[in-house]
């Protein structure tokens, strides 16, 4: 199956780029996807899967992919797509170390997490410094005639 280019987002690349360099970036993505993708699933697990994968027709889940490619909400319609469900569950973090993959948003999530569980939760600290030169309401301190009126 294809993926319009326009739907795919490549990490690093400006849009504006020129377009040698958005077929190189999409050429690496795609490598990437390539070399660090495979089916992931527990060795005590691994029979019950392979058996359900191989009972499913391919017509089904060739239906179920196209369904998924295309956003829609999927929802089984039948048992074999209720199994082709149950498996994607199984093999969601197949390609953690692509880049922009879902499952390697799953793995930074996990990351952070632990590191708010060794360190504690995060502390922001936010100090706003607004620009005088542009600031009416400094301007108004510092003895500009400002029409307040004007400005709201």
């Amino acid at each position: 199956n294809e993926i319009a280019f326009q739907k795919v987002v490549i990490s690093g690349v400006d849009a504006a780029a020129p377009s040698s360099q958005l077929r190189a970036a999409a050429v690496r993505h795609k490598r990437a996807i390539l070399l660090h993708t495979g089916l992931r699933v527990k060795s005590t697990s691994f029979d019950h899967f392979s058996e359900t994968l191989a009972s499913i027709n391919e017509d089904t889940i060739r239906t179920v992919c196209d369904r998924v490619a295309s956003g829609d909400a999927v929802h089984p319609n039948s048992a074999d797509e209720a199994k082709i469900l149950s498996l994607l569950n199984e093999v969601n973090a197949v390609a953690g170390k692509v880049p922009c993959s879902s499952a390697s948003r799953v793995a930074m999530r996990n990351e952070i997490r632990g590191l708010i569980m060794e360190k504690g939760l995060p502390t922001f600290y936010l100090t706003i410094n607004p620009a005088d030169v542009y600031n009416p309401v400094l301007k108004l301190l510092a003895g500009n005639n400002i029409d307040v009126d004007k400005l709201l």
